[in-house]
């Protein structure tokens, strides 16, 4: 007798149905847990936005520097010579200071770049000696004038100068000069700190918007009166936290004014920009404390009511990541109590 096949495939169907519902209630199962389980290792929308904004440091990198020169970086440069305390200051910053194979003499921030070779100034380094360090490229600013790099390019060393237009210049530089020796990401999180703190002090200068600005005058020495005007980044600083430079109606980017024109402008807030060596600072408070009684000085608002603030001058003259700081201390000398705020 043939068996009936009927009964085998019916057993067959159940069996088959079967599989399919556990099956689909798997597929159920995954969908809630993947809907309701968290992801450590996803990345935010946000996230996703910076990586595709943040440089990656890709050779060959084509870039035109500061003096409009078009320069090419086929590989991050191994031995580096700085010609500016800036650059300097930016390559230790970076983590990048021990490729510095030769600096210039007045690179003296942070200590070790005191231990550096130094091959002259920045408008009149020893070439020879250059040459003879092999330097894989040399980073200068538009403060070497542009015969020097032509001079330089002449004997086959490779340059690039960076401008430093300001605090925004000066980031803008932070991140290229990171791509440059293959450091973008370092750049990145440092520009990122440095604009955090930027930040803050101008959330807190901008809480006080419809206040009474102080006349402020930042100073470089109280005889000679070198000050800091208009389109020069510390007379641009003044201006951010709140203040009137009294410095910016000079032509110069770094006028040096008259008794007889500081007692005019009568200014409320003197920003006295000090060496930070102990005789200078003695020195410094004999001469804030001799004010009352001087000839000009006496007749002004800041010196009757004790608004002379003395800074640590090296923040002022070099423009490099220590710019920030001394954005919040000319925030503070203006609002005596935004300092603490602003950090």
């Amino acid at each position: 007798m043939v068996p009936r096949c009927t009964d085998l495939d019916g057993t067959e169907e159940i069996a088959m149905d079967r599989r399919i519902k556990i099956y689909l209630v798997g597929v159920l199962l995954g969908c809630i847990l993947l809907a309701v389980m968290p992801r450590p290792f996803g990345r935010t929308e946000r996230e996703r936005d910076e990586s595709r904004r943040e440089p990656h440091g890709l050779y060959p990198i084509v870039l035109t520097d500061g003096l409009g020169r078009e320069i090419t970086v086929d590989q991050p440069p191994a031995r580096l010579i700085s010609l500016a305390p800036s650059v300097t200051e930016i390559l230790f910053a970076l983590g990048a200071g021990e490729r510095l194979i030769a600096n210039t003499r007045f690179c003296n921030y942070p200590e070790a770049a005191l231990g550096v070779f130094k091959i002259g100034d920045m408008r009149h380094p020893d070439i020879e000696t250059m040459v003879q360090l092999r330097p894989g490229m040399v980073v200068g600013t538009v403060l070497s004038p542009l015969s020097l790099y032509e001079r330089m390019e002449g004997v086959g060393l490779v340059s690039v100068a960076f401008e430093h237009a300001g605090l925004e210049g000066v980031l803008s530089d932070i991140r290229i000069l990171g791509q440059v020796v293959g450091l973008p990401g370092e750049a990145l999180r440092l520009t990122r700190r440095i604009e955090a703190r930027r930040d803050r002090v101008l959330a807190a200068v901008a809480a006080r918007q419809g206040l009474k600005r102080p006349r402020v005058i930042l100073l470089y020495d109280l005889e000679q009166l070198s000050s800091a005007g208009k389109n020069s980044w510390p007379g641009d600083f003044i201006e951010m936290c709140g203040g009137e430079n009294i410095a910016a109606q000079a032509q110069s980017a770094w006028p040096r004014l008259s008794p007889e024109a500081l007692v005019a402008s009568d200014p409320e807030v003197v920003i006295f920009a000090v060496e930070s060596d102990e005789r200078s600072r003695r020195a410094a408070e004999l001469a804030v404390a001799a004010l009352p009684v001087h000839r000009f000085w006496a007749h002004t608002a800041a010196v009757r009511e004790n608004r002379v603030v003395r800074v640590n001058k090296a923040l002022f003259d070099v423009p490099g990541p220590r710019m920030v700081d001394a954005l919040e201390a000319v925030a503070g000398a203006v609002h005596p109590d935004l300092f603490v705020a602003a950090r």
